[in-house]
């Protein structure tokens, strides 16, 4: 007979009140910076949907990686560069990518920490307004990577295994942002399903 054995702790990164606040200090930081790379991006949708899925693929988020899935797929990527992508895979990325998407793996890797040399050789490939909308789309999907997982590892811990370094309280927090959230998009959809056939308020 084999046994398999169970892992004693949540697999994946999730927030802790300290790395929420740096993630959300960065954003805030770089929040005129981010609403530009929104509204006029340097790089195409397709292009920074590839980047998001690399760092998704590294951090483990399913609903990013459903989502995201989604939108390159709206966005023009084929269904062999997404699964390329998620599976950290490099053979479907293209040679004016690579240095992005690399830089999206050791982001992730690093905990959000970048080494300064890759920072710089990003920089030095694509100049700086691209490398600005480069990590603008990394810190925002950086944050939806660990509110998934944090909200996964709620669930986690009420079955006892509980992220290594978790915050209790913090994932308690993420649950009842993303049921309400989940319940929002509920009735949202009730609302526009009803307009779609015909009610009138």
């Amino acid at each position: 007979m084999v046994f398999i054995a169970r892992s004693r702790f949540f697999p994946k990164r999730s927030y802790t009140f300290q790395l929420f606040f740096r993630d959300i200090g960065r954003v805030i930081g770089n929040l005129g910076s981010i609403r530009k790379t929104m509204q006029h991006a340097s790089i195409t949708p397709r292009f920074a949907e590839h980047v998001m899925l690399a760092v998704t693929a590294v951090n483990g988020c399913r609903y990013c990686s459903y989502v995201h899935a989604r939108m390159a797929l709206e966005s023009g990527c084929s269904v062999k560069e997404i699964a390329s992508l998620l599976t950290s895979n490099s053979s479907e990325i293209s040679s004016d990518e690579a240095i992005a998407i690399a830089f999206g793996h050791h982001y992730a890797d690093s905990g959000g920490n970048p080494e300064r040399f890759a920072l710089s050789r990003l920089i030095k490939a694509y100049g700086l307004q691209k490398s600005r909308d480069i990590v603008n789309s990394i810190y925002m999907i950086t944050i939806g990577n660990y509110m998934g997982n944090t909200l996964d590892a709620f669930r986690s811990r009420m079955h006892g295994i509980p992220p290594p370094q978790g915050s209790p309280l913090m994932e308690f927090i993420v649950f009842l942002i993303g049921t309400l959230f989940v319940k929002v998009l509920g009735i949202a959809h009730v609302m526009g399903t009803l307009d779609v056939h015909g009610h009138r308020g």
